[in-house]
């Protein structure tokens, strides 16, 4: 099989765990649902690099919203995607960037940063920007507000530090097996 193949396999399947994360787990709230989707788009940022975790990141709001399990309104859509773009661009990046400087510490604080930068994305964007102009009753923007606020920063987390510790097993049979 060729490489090209591997990686567009690899693809695929990351979408479907995604999207599987997604549906079986709605019921168990933001924080698990949230942490599970962090972990994918995590995994794939540092498994794929970027073609494979940009198309991820791109197409999971997009198949959730249409599948109903996603984002609430259209509207948020794009926002969501932004914010999947702040955190798996930045895991890559800082990745590459800090462990060569800090070998044992560039993935963990490339996953800090990288949910920094998504928290702020999507709390300016939705909390900010998006909500107030939509006209909702404020009972419904709050608790959008709420949801796209502090959780946003702990299930990024969370999903991170999981994919660091997949991230690890992975390299671990990749080095064992050569």
């Amino acid at each position: 099989m060729s490489n090209r193949t591997k990686y567009v396999a690899t693809t695929g399947l990351m979408l479907a765990l995604l999207i599987l994360i997604q549906f079986s787990l709605r019921g168990f709230g933001q924080i698990i649902t949230g942490s599970g989707v962090n972990f994918v788009l995590a995994i794939t940022a540092l498994y794929l690099g970027y073609s494979g975790s940009i198309t991820i990141a791109i197409l999971s709001p997009i198949l959730a919203y249409a599948l109903g399990i996603g984002p609430a309104f259209i509207v948020m859509v794009p926002c969501v995607i932004a914010g999947n773009l702040g955190y798996i661009l930045p895991i890559i990046f800082f990745k590459s960037f800090l462990s060569k400087k800090l070998p044992k510490l560039g993935i963990p604080i490339s996953i800090i940063l990288a949910s920094i930068i998504k928290f702020l994305i999507l709390y300016i964007l939705i909390v900010k920007l998006v909500l107030p102009s939509m006209g909702l009753p404020d009972q419904k923007r709050q608790i959008l507000s709420a949801s796209f606020s502090f959780p946003q920063l702990i299930t990024a987390l969370v999903g991170g530090f999981l994919a660091t510790l997949i991230n690890k097993k992975i390299k671990t049979k990749k080095t064992s097996a050569t």
